[in-house]
């Protein structure tokens, strides 16, 4: 009985074993099969999450690509407070070099249009030759030595005032005589009359005031006596016609006929004086143009124009 027992002992417990054997490789199996499985898993999340991560670098490449061609440096993985305020430094420094190169761009532009204009200017006041339109007028018969005042008249017709040579003559000239008065302060005489003398720049001076004056006018006769004949070229080149004292022969120099003592200062009169409107020159060919009382317009040598005028202390007046 008691050999039976034992037997039947063993056999459970062999059985018991190989129960527990076969649970123990089912578990394993299980733990291997779940291992394998959640390792597919992850590897599989870690690819896609690669995957993605690498997509996300892919376009941050692209718009950082396309960030450097639209002229920025900033980097859009980059979020902390730093970086951002570098970016933003860097940023502002850029716009303040943009904003200072361009300012640089339009001054360098503004100073070549005007370096340009101002070439343009001075080749214009430099102009080799003008001509103004001064219109002609004839002191005879009414004036036979009123050829300053006929001159005066020609300038302010020019300037647009509607006065004739009479007129002014008879009122706004200041008269004297010979002896008494200077030329300097009065025309000598009357230049309706041929034994008459004539005047001197400041009497045509005042006398072109008087009148501008009258009209209201904001021009005004202005001496410029002593100026070198090509300077004053420059009047017409600023279409200012000039009224010039000169010879009535340009082939004759100037004699002094008569003179006489005024406050103890001698006096003397130059016999062969003449006004003139200066109008135009040409200095390629060396000749200056003016409207004269006496023979309209005339064309002279500049030279011997120039020693006629120098003889006349380069008395000349201009009106602007």
């Amino acid at each position: 009985m008691m050999k039976k027992k034992n037997k039947f002992t063993k056999r459970l417990t062999k059985i018991a074993l190989v129960i527990g054997a076969e649970v123990l490789l089912f578990s394993g199996c299980l733990v291997m099969i779940y291992a394998r499985g959640t390792g597919e898993s992850e590897n599989q999340g870690t690819y896609q999450e690669n995957v993605t991560l690498g997509t996300k670098e892919t376009n941050a490449g692209a718009e950082k690509q396309s960030s450097l061609q639209a002229g920025t440096n900033q980097d859009k993985n980059i979020t902390s407070p730093v970086n951002e305020q570098k970016t933003a430094g860097t940023a502002q420094v850029s716009n303040n070099y943009n904003t200072v190169a361009t300012e640089k761009m339009m001054e360098s532009e503004s100073e070549t249009e005007t370096d340009v204009n101002d070439d343009s200017a001075v080749s214009a006041a430099k102009t080799e030759s003008e001509m103004l339109y001064v219109e002609p007028i004839s002191q005879l018969p009414e004036l036979p030595t009123g050829c300053e005042i006929t001159s005066l008249t020609m300038a302010l017709n020019y300037e647009g005032y509607d006065i004739d040579k009479e007129d002014l003559a008879d009122n706004y000239l200041t008269k004297g005589r010979p002896g008494v008065n200077s030329y300097e302060d009065a025309f000598l005489g009357n230049p309706r009359e041929e034994d008459s003398y004539g005047c001197f720049a400041p009497v045509i001076v005042r006398t072109a005031n008087k009148y501008l004056t009258e009209q209201n006018s904001a021009k005004r006769a202005y001496d410029v006596s002593g100026t070198e004949l090509e300077d004053l070229f420059d009047e017409i080149r600023a279409g200012n016609p000039v009224i010039i004292w000169g010879s009535m022969n340009i082939d004759v120099d100037i004699e002094y006929t008569d003179e006489w003592e005024i406050d103890g200062k001698l006096l003397r009169w130059p016999g062969n004086e003449h006004c003139m409107v200066l109008s135009g020159f040409d200095l390629n060919n060396e000749t200056v143009t003016v409207c004269d009382p006496l023979r309209e317009v005339e064309t002279y040598d500049f030279d011997s124009f120039e020693r006629h005028f120098k003889q006349m202390d380069k008395m000349a007046v201009v009106i602007k």
